[in-house]
């Protein structure tokens, strides 16, 4: 298997493709509430049609106003298919995926089997001293991270004290869909190969530099699809020896860093 094969940020699977089958046998018709964009972009593509239904149903699940109210058992919970870290890593995939890791990239997790009620959730040691009081803080940011997305604010996104994965996303998913600024690539490394970037530049210069390029006129899970597989291929023919920066060579190519597996503290998924 390719490195970094599991972190592709567009893995339109089998079930996607088994939606689209089934209900957009030709063109499919826009939701309601997206008509007057879909209009105007004639050229957007099926996958990305299906990306969009998803981002609303996504929407529907999560509007702005439930996220102010909510829980921890509402943002982390074993066993649970709608607990708002399973929409983000899992049904969420297609929209840019953040799998892989460990599940402390949430800030906290909840353990399938404790041996007692007191270890029933594992969280970052600077959260806090308890469960609550750490998951106070991850909430608040969440939210930070939400109206800094609303007003198209990079830096401010930048700012908030979450991962990296975590908070673009939710930036992603939040800000204004008529007029996006910030792009459906999460992973920092990817997102510096795709923009061509050393690993000294933030993530909010990457964003800055990639959505530069995005006119609006194209939809930008295309353009983002487009970027993506332009890397994707130079990433592969680029020979695996001569570079692991992460940055361009001399040729033009890119090429992503080689690390040595390291031993995992923390779950791999939000339900350990």
């Amino acid at each position: 298997m390719r490195i970094g094969a599991r972190f592709r940020p567009f893995s339109f699977g089998a079930m996607a493709a088994f939606r689209l089958r089934q209900n957009v046998p030709t063109r499919p018709t826009a939701p309601q509430a997206l008509q007057p964009r879909f209009l105007q972009k004639l050229c957007m593509t099926d996958e990305a049609l299906y990306r969009h239904r998803l981002w609303d149903e996504f929407l529907q699940a999560w509007p702005r106003e439930r996220l102010a109210s909510m829980t921890l058992s509402d943002y982390i919970r074993c066993r649970s298919q709608e607990s708002f870290t399973y929409w983000l890593e899992f049904k969420l995939a297609d929209l840019g995926s953040i799998k892989g890791g460990t599940a402390i990239k949430f800030g906290i997790f909840e353990r399938k089997d404790p041996a007692s009620p007191s270890e029933r959730y594992e969280w970052k040691e600077d959260l806090g001293e308890t469960p609550e009081e750490a998951y106070a803080r991850i909430h608040a940011r969440i939210l930070a991270t939400v109206r800094a997305a609303e007003l198209g604010d990079i830096d401010a996104v930048e700012a908030v004290e979450l991962s990296s994965l975590l908070k673009w996303k939710v930036a992603f998913l939040y800000q204004d869909r008529e007029n996006p600024v910030f792009p459906c690539i999460y992973g920092d490394n990817y997102l510096r190969g795709v923009t061509g970037l050393t690993r000294k530049a933030t993530h909010a210069e990457a964003v800055k530099k990639l959505m530069a390029a995005y006119d609006g006129k194209e939809d930008i899970f295309d353009f983002c699809r487009r970027l993506w597989k332009d890397y994707d291929r130079w990433r592969q023919i680029a020979p695996t020896a001569t570079s692991t920066r992460g940055s361009p060579s001399a040729t033009g190519r890119l090429f992503l860093p080689i690390r040595k597996s390291r031993r995992r503290t923390f779950a791999r998924s939000s339900c350990a």
